[in-house]
């Protein structure tokens, strides 16, 4: 399904996932590959952690400029965030995937701290 609100950007973003308070996106620009964890919440600013993939990437003043300058298209269809807090880091490689809770702990901490 096209998420028409991506194209048009100035780079290339594709969603990953997508709920209700947050959003993953992969983003190329140049030849590196970003992956982006948006989390819109309830104030003016939305946090959003980055990664850039690959051994020997240089990240510079530019390239925050146009995904920053993209990301604004993207957190405004959302809501009136008037600032992106953001951390950024460099890693080789990236592992997605979601890990399911022990039933017996959950059991566990419901009883003992969330009476």
């Amino acid at each position: 399904m096209p998420h028409y609100y991506l194209e048009g950007l100035n780079c290339e973003w594709s969603l990953v996932r997508e709920s209700q308070t947050s959003s993953k996106f992969k983003v190329k620009l140049e030849e590196c590959i970003y992956h982006l964890d948006v989390h819109y919440t309830s104030s003016a600013s939305v946090t959003v952690n980055i990664v850039a993939i690959g051994d020997d990437v240089a990240i510079d003043k530019s390239v925050i400029t146009e995904l920053m300058e993209d990301l604004e298209s993207v957190v405004l269809k959302h809501g009136n965030y008037g600032v992106i807090d953001y951390s950024m880091s460099v890693c080789p490689q990236v592992f997605e995937g979601n890990y399911s809770i022990n039933q017996k702990k959950r059991e566990i901490f419901n009883r003992d701290f969330h009476r």
